[in-house]
């Protein structure tokens, strides 16, 4: 037998279209607190707890079965509810500048580039991916304070769904209709729910249902394996992957929003984009559109139907994005009370900010190994046959905003090299090396990485241990 979309995710379209806020947040912050453990479950409660505005904004309603499944979900929704309250209001931390879709002579706006230094929980001037990230350094920074640690943790759970919700990764610029930008496609009249941003909200839909996010939760690993088995490579194009919607394997944020704003050709179909054009063109605003009334694209018509209509292609993509990113979420949420120290894999290397070939100095890096009092990086010779290292003294060490700051000195008493340790999860790892290299050229080598299974660790122990110093 073969699924089809329409089968799997039937209800999905047929749920009111009108806000990805409470039911939506709700969801995905659930999702992700199931695939946490107990004891990470009840770090994440007790930070909740200790929230500035628990007493005011998380009051548990009556009738609530699973008190612990609504506060992690209120605290998911909590910015949308700080709206209300100027004082914590942070209106553009919940999307991204940029532009998803151009069509025409326009310019739009640049990305906002990297976290500002001296950026806090009180700066206004901050987009989805500066403020992630901002959040998740001091809600993984145990010096905090647990109640600015709590807010984070809010905005984290909130900026991780907004950022898997394509209208918030960018906008769309045309020239003569939207020159400076749909504002993530709420500058677009719909008929269904107002406007094309509004749409998209509600394809989890609006008010909190418990019975509904129990549903989630019941079903998670049997829809799962259902759209695996259903669609294989078709939900890469739903999640905006080339390679495995699901792989969670990193955390990167700038890669969700490239994900979100391949959706653009689903979010703006081309028809859509077609009458955008032609009104630009005549400089008149665009007249309010009936999505219902824009069928499916030949690709997707075996999964839909040859009449299926836009609002299944984008019940299915919402459902896909919600799952990819409870999965992501649980893992950021999860590293919350992780250790650097062990066995590290060298996934990726980047030299001076670009990717750089693996090959250094006649060696290929393949692991690292962190401990207390040392940093040992481990290469194979290019006969693959034996193990090289060069291993640094820690003689200082720091942390700040959930980054570990570290001074090594090396055997060669060269200047000494930092090192600054991002845990990406429990399992990822990004260690940043600034400093000379053997020939006193200054270098600045970021790894990626991601933790040895104990069982590999152990082993490779006893071989790195018996290496000359």
């Amino acid at each position: 037998m073969k699924w089809t979309l329409f089968t799997i995710l039937l209800f999905v379209v047929s749920q009111p279209a009108l806000a990805w806020s409470e039911r939506g947040h709700h969801i995905i912050a659930v999702l992700a607190y199931e695939e946490l453990t107990r004891s990470q479950q009840a770090e994440i409660i007790r930070l909740i707890k200790a929230h500035p505005r628990f007493e005011q904004d998380f009051k548990i309603p009556e009738g609530i079965k699973n008190k612990e499944h609504w506060l992690v979900g209120r605290a998911g929704y909590w910015p949308d509810v700080a709206r209300r309250t100027p004082e914590w209001n942070r209106p553009t931390w919940h999307y991204e500048l940029g532009a998803s879709a151009v069509i025409g002579d326009v310019e739009p706006p640049a990305d906002p580039g990297p976290l500002p230094d001296d950026a806090t929980l009180e700066t206004q001037e901050l987009y989805a991916s500066q403020a992630f990230e901002l959040c998740r350094r001091i809600l993984l920074d145990g010096k905090q304070a647990d109640a600015d640690r709590a807010v984070a943790l809010c905005w984290v759970l909130h900026g991780v769904a907004d950022l898997h919700q394509p209208c918030h990764t960018g906008s769309l610029y045309a020239e003569g209709v939207f020159d400076e930008g749909d504002r993530g496609a709420n500058s677009i009249k719909t008929v269904q729910s107002g406007n094309l941003h509004a749409l998209w909200d509600g394809l989890l839909g609006r008010n909190f249902d418990e019975g509904d996010v129990n549903r989630w939760i019941r079903d998670q690993r049997n829809e799962l394996a259902k759209l695996r088995e259903a669609m294989g490579e078709f939900t890469q194009a739903l999640g905006g992957r080339r390679e495995r919607w699901d792989e969670t394997a990193w955390i990167d944020v700038n890669e969700w929003i490239s994900e979100g704003r391949q959706l653009a050709s689903i979010v703006y179909p081309y028809e859509l984009r077609r009458e955008i054009r032609a009104y630009g063109k005549n400089n008149t605003p665009l007249p309010k559109q009936d999505m219902k009334s824009y069928l499916v694209s030949a690709e997707y018509t075996d999964y839909f139907g040859a009449e299926a209509h836009y609002l299944q292609l984008a019940g299915a993509v919402a459902r896909v994005r919600a799952h990819m990113a409870g999965k992501r979420l649980g893992l950021v949420i999860g590293a919350t009370k992780v250790e650097l120290y062990g066995g590290w894999a060298v996934k990726r290397l980047t030299v001076g900010g670009k990717p750089g070939a693996p090959a250094m100095l006649g060696d290929v890096y393949d692991c690292i190994e962190i401990r207390d009092g040392s940093v040992a990086i481990y290469g194979r010779s290019f006969n693959r046959r034996s193990w090289v290292r060069t291993k640094f003294e820690v003689v200082g060490k720091t942390q700040k905003n959930g980054r570990r700051f570290w001074l090594l000195r090396d055997p060669d008493d060269r200047s000494p090299q930092k090192a600054i340790f991002t845990l990406n999860h429990a399992n990822s790892l990004e260690l940043q090396l600034i400093g000379p290299d053997s020939s006193g050229v200054s270098n600045n080598l970021t790894f990626r990485l991601a933790r040895l299974p104990p069982e590999r660790y152990e082993a490779l122990q006893d071989v790195w241990h018996k290496l000359p110093d």
